[in-house]
């Protein structure tokens, strides 16, 4: 089972000083199905010491937990056996547990002379979601600042509370990530920094000469038929008695002129995307971009998901190489300018 939990401590006053725990709260899920199997929480009464934080006002400002409130609350001794249970053999799962939380609850089970219980697994959702989320899309990636992301509301700092909210957030992630993983044209939230990480040919390796095939064109001096669904034609219907004409960039038309090269299509594109660009009209507009200093959408051959749209704002020119901020993730990465396929001033559509 999964055991998300989280805890509630004093705070320390001075260098040296140790939190104790004044609050569990965690949720048992199902590892398959992730469906609630068991619920325990309980303020617990803090042990006292000479190094050990006191309730204080401070600590009352944070979680609201007051000396009255935890006055009649069982110690952790008398709570520590459901505890062990709720936590021993399970994957353990927390916002920074592995900073914060799996610590204290060492110290506590330590400080009254038992054996910790030890995980299967650790997730911790605040590294988790660092690296597959990125801060680019949601600030400091704090549980708070994730609750408000999401609409679901402010970390209250009352430990079944946020491990509800907990939850309800990955939840909300996951499905985010899913979606434009899927459906990258609708969904274009991109891969965040940190997350998947793109081929080392955008990180700059074009003087390696590695790399994954060349784009799918057809090959010089044959021809490449897109393969379209019978009884379909290349062109959108229209309303009757108008005429289709999709907007290309100055010195191309719908259907490529160029010698060799035959029409392309896929789901990815829209009718104005521009097919088999030459490299002259692809720096062309990659150049003018970066003047302007403007978004693109561009096709590109690499990476974890090869020939998915995605907005760049290209910053400048090395060599072969484009530098350019992905508008996805928010990080500068470098393009190689025989990888991107295609160039389009407007949004991709599915």
């Amino acid at each position: 089972m999964i055991a998300f939990f989280d805890l509630e401590t004093t705070v320390h006053r001075r260098k040296g000083d140790t939190p104790a725990v004044i609050e569990f709260g965690a949720i048992l899920l199902d590892q398959k199905a992730l469906y609630e199997k068991q619920v325990f929480s309980t303020l617990i009464k803090p042990r006292t010491g000479p190094n050990v934080a006191p309730i204080t006002e401070r600590s009352a400002n944070i979680n609201g937990i007051t000396e009255n409130m935890v006055q009649n609350s069982p110690t952790f001794a008398d709570v520590a056996d459901t505890i062990f249970r709720m936590l021993d053999g399970n994957i353990w799962a927390g916002h920074n547990i592995k900073g914060f939380d799996n610590p204290r609850i060492t110290e506590e089970f330590r400080a009254i002379g038992r054996v910790p219980p030890r995980p299967s697994g650790m997730i911790d959702t605040y590294h988790l979601l660092k690296r597959s989320f990125g801060k680019a899309r949601a600030g400091n990636l704090r549980l708070n600042t994730l609750g408000k992301h999401f609409g679901l509301g402010d970390e209250r700092h009352r430990a079944l509370a946020d491990v509800g909210l907990n939850i309800e957030v990955l939840k909300s992630c996951a499905t985010v990530i899913f979606l434009e993983k899927n459906f990258a044209s609708m969904f274009s939230l991109g891969r965040p920094e940190g997350g998947e990480k793109e081929s080392p040919a955008e990180a700059g390796d074009a003087e390696k000469g590695e790399g994954k095939a060349s784009a799918p064109a057809a090959a010089k001096g044959t021809e490449q038929k897109s393969k379209q669904p019978e009884g379909t034609e290349r062109k959108s219907k229209q309303p009757e008695g108008t005429e289709q004409k999709s907007k290309q960039p100055e010195g191309t038309e719908q259907k490529s002129k160029q010698p060799g090269v035959a029409e392309k299509t896929d789901a990815y594109a829209a009718t104005s995307a521009i097919p088999m660009m030459s490299e002259k009209d692809k720096r062309k507009l990659l150049t003018a971009a970066m003047e302007q200093k403007k978004t693109v959408w561009i096709r590109y051959n690499g990476g974890t998901n090869p020939m998915q749209p995605r907005p760049i704002a290209p910053l400048g020119w090395k060599d072969h190489l484009v530098k350019a901020t992905c508008k996805q993730s928010g990080s500068e990465r470098h393009f190689r300018e025989d990888r991107i396929t295609e160039v389009i001033s407007k949004v991709w559509s599915e």
